[in-house]
């Protein structure tokens, strides 16, 4: 993009060049990346080195009347992003010198190169001043050129300008009135409407990396409390945070996000005292919309982060609904120690590792201990409980039911405090649903969206009424609000295999590794989409890798389960019923009856898998009723009688079987 300056040539100093017509900078043929606010700056301070630009003079023609910003931080950010790219120091500066409350001056030896490529001006360094008469020689690169040519270039300047005069004068050809309209067009140039915003990572200037767990909290806050705007699209925390250590340009950010808009800011502590700046940019243009810089107390963070996202959508021009206003004005002041708590319970929570979130119910704990009236603590110590029951809780004290019961205690006495809580209404129904309770839990996601639409119908729920599309359709918005988030590409993918949309799983499952090829996960759920796809040899090579990849990391039987079953159908079935021996002694603990259920299915053992999905009815297997939608469930085994008439002792409301002893999957296929 050319960025419009009087400079029109390369302009050379130190190790770096400067394009004005292309708007790139160079270092040693290197191309580096300044934003457009920045470079203008440093485009101004270059037409005139050595002397000084004020502040006023930069405020005036970078900063329009009309763009609300905090003119003072949107300047000291840009000085510092300059020096930033330049390598440069406000206490020794070898480029860009700060006169206190005055400007800023550039002090290099600087060369502007002529068309040819050869320097148009000799370098200078920056002008002593008289003592005497405190003057400083003539401004602007102009003044710096050779007597002769300088006088060439005033005289060919004064007569572009004597020309342009006469023309607009005459109005020949209607240059007058069209020079008119270009002006009044660029004056009038409505600003294109942001729909999707990223909250890029928050910069820790504590001077502490021990605070990295404040920083990204009030990061996450944000990211909250913006997301309750519906009609604007703002990126889950996990895609964002991969930015955190390394920011490539903006428009690369837009362009693998899908936004149309970033906000940055920054973060600093002192004691109780919190300083937090924040800018709002365009990524088409690196525009900046609005900047502005708050002073508070702890007490006060989580109402900053709703004023924030109110400002934001005020300055997109986005009309917020009653309930959004209502939502956004309902943050309230919290105890510091409470509050700092709680942000180190979400830092561990956000790790989703076993250790991790056993801390982070410590943190939570400690905030409840601190304030039991705060009902986001209960919320995420549910939320934490959940998600422990499902990460391999083998050696731990506590069990899955265990886990179950405390997260529901949790999540239910957030509600008790707070009942305009989406989340805990959420994760409430899902619950619910696990309890085999499908009234509660469709009651439960209702109010969870109406509370905050980013919320709606669980897709299990979907799933299991039959509702394939309406899951994928869902978990396809996910995506979008977290385009670079493995786990929800995983889910995608595990969506689609539901749905027996196998090509589409296997695509959704190799983008799943791509971002993250460490882990075990997709793996094993390629292999099952090949294993239906009969594709055994890369099914069984799919397994492998799982198995070697979860070896690495901590113990997880997940992937040998689910491998059990591949071999199984892939004709191995020595193999197979090995590993469903295996599961069996675990399985009281685990509760993975219907895992050990699709092996046996698999080997042609019928009467021995409908004994353990019996076993799973017994103990209320949260995953029994699911299994009437379930791919990995045979025709033969969804045909037979006993196993319809166990899906219907589930209560579950949506099995419902044909009567001619096709299976579900057969009917499924047959509408595809």
């Amino acid at each position: 993009m050319e960025r419009p300056s009087p400079l029109s040539e390369k302009v050379r100093f130190g190790k770096f060049v400067i394009d004005p017509r292309s708007g790139e900078i160079h270092k040693n043929g290197r191309n580096i990346r300044l934003p457009e606010q920045p470079f203008r700056i440093l485009l101004l301070l270059l037409e005139r080195p050595g002397d000084v630009v004020t502040r006023e003079e930069l405020r005036l023609k970078l900063w329009p009347a009309d763009t609300f910003v905090d003119f003072d931080h949107g300047l000291n950010n840009a000085i510092s992003k300059i020096r930033e790219v330049l390598g440069d120091s406000a206490d020794t500066p070898r480029f860009v010198e700060t006169l206190p409350r005055r400007g800023y001056r550039f002090i290099a030896p600087v060369d502007v190169e002529a068309h040819g490529g050869a320097p148009a001006v000799a370098p200078v360094s920056a002008p002593a001043v008289d003592g005497e008469a405190g003057l400083r020689p003539a401004a602007g690169l102009v003044a710096r050129l050779p007597l002769q040519r300088r006088i060439a270039a005033i005289a060919t300047g004064g007569a572009v300008i004597a020309i342009v005069v006469i023309l607009l004068a005459l109005n020949l050809g209607g240059l007058r009135d069209r020079l008119a309209a270009i002006v009044g067009a660029k004056q009038a140039a409505p600003f294109t409407k942001i729909q999707s915003i990223a909250v890029l990572p928050l910069e820790n200037l504590t001077g502490d990396p021990q605070q990295e767990y404040f920083v990204d909290g009030i990061h996450d806050e944000l990211i909250t409390q913006l997301a309750q705007v519906g009609s604007l699209k703002v990126i889950s925390r996990t895609s964002v945070m991969r930015y955190k250590k390394d920011k490539p340009p903006l428009r690369e950010i837009g362009r693998e996000l899908g936004v149309e808009g970033v906000l940055e800011g920054t973060v600093r502590r002192a004691g109780d005292r919190l300083h937090v700046t924040t800018q709002l940019i365009s990524v088409r243009d690196d525009r900046h919309i609005w900047a502005h810089s708050y002073e508070r107390d702890l007490r006060g963070v989580s109402v900053l982060a709703s004023e924030v996202a109110r400002t934001v959508a005020q300055q997109l021009n986005v009309q917020l609904t009653p309930q959004e206003q209502a939502l956004l004005s309902n943050a309230k002041p919290v105890d510091p120690a409470t509050y700092t708590a709680y942000l180190k319970g979400k830092y561990f929570a956000q790790k989703v590792t076993n250790g991790g979130l056993h801390r982070a119910i410590e943190f939570f704990r400690e905030a409840i201990d601190r304030d039991p009236g705060y009902a986001p603590a209960w919320a995420e110590m549910g939320d934490s409980y959940e998600f422990l029951s499902g990460y391999g809780l083998r050696g731990d004290d506590l069990s899955k039911k265990d886990a179950l019961l405390r997260a529901k205690a949790a999540v239910e006495r957030a509600l008790a405090l707070d009942p305009t809580l989406g989340g805990p209404h959420q994760a409430l129904g899902t619950m619910k649903l696990n309890e085999w309770d499908w009234e509660g839990a469709a009651a439960e996601f209702q109010r969870a969206h109406d509370l905050d639409p980013n919320y709606g119908v669980n897709s299990f729920y979907l799933i299991m009424a039959g509702g394939f599309d309406g899951a994928v359709a869902a978990a396809r918005r996910t995506v979008e609000r977290d385009p670079l988030a493995y786990s929800e590409r995983l889910f995608l993918g595990w969506t689609y295999f539901y749905a027996r949309r196998y090509d589409e799983s296997i695509a959704a499952l190799k983008r799943a590794v791509e971002l993250n090829p460490g882990i075990h996960h997709a793996h094993y759920e390629l292999a099952w989409d090949f294993a239906m796809k009969s594709m055994f040899g890369e099914a069984i090579s799919e397994c492998d890798t799982s198995l070697a990849l979860m070896r690495r990391t901590q113990p997880d039987d997940v992937a040998a389960n689910e491998c059990g079953w591949v071999y199984g159908l892939a004709g191995r079935h020595r193999q197979a019923l090995e590993i469903a021996r295996q599961l069996e002694k675990s399985a009281d603990k685990v509760e993975n009856y219907t895992i050990v259920a699709h092996i046996y299915d698999a080997v042609g053992q019928r009467d021995n898998a409908l004994e353990w999905l019996e076993k799973a009815y017994k103990n209320h297997d949260p995953w029994l009723p699911r299994q009437w939608t379930m791919p990995m469930v045979s025709d033969q085994l969804q045909a037979d009688t006993r196993f319809q008439d166990l899906m219907r002792r589930t209560g579950n409301p949506w099995a419902k079987f044909p009567l001619n002893g096709k299976s579900l999957a057969s009917a499924i296929n047959k509408q595809l």
